[in-house]
């Protein structure tokens, strides 16, 4: 869903708030212009930093669920779950089977 939408949001952002910021001697330029300029196009470096933080922050969160952290052991492979479905898919044997009147 954010595919097609947030290149479009990105290119606002940068055209109308991060680049104007990062030109002028606010506190963004400020903070941040030592690491990514004041130049053209310093904006959406910016964007880029915040956006690369962002997913570290997001990597780091997700190590701290354990759901998340050990998925590959709680998860069967693909040829597995055939396994599995397969298994689950076999019918009773006749022994086994409860076989009362119907009512």
């Amino acid at each position: 869903f954010s595919d097609p939408i947030m290149p479009i949001v990105a290119g606002a952002v940068a055209d109308y708030v991060t680049e104007p910021a990062m030109q002028s001697s606010t506190w963004l330029a400020n903070t941040f212009g030592w690491m990514v300029g004041t130049s053209p196009g310093s904006g959406m470096a910016l964007q880029y930093l915040i956006s690369g933080l962002a997913y570290i922050a997001v990597i780091v969160v997700a190590w701290f669920i354990p759901a998340v952290r050990h998925v590959e052991e709680l998860l069967p492979d693909h040829d597995q779950l055939e396994k599995v479905e397969h298994s689950h898919s076999e019918p009773e044997p006749a022994e086994e089977r409860s076989l009362q009147p119907a009512a």
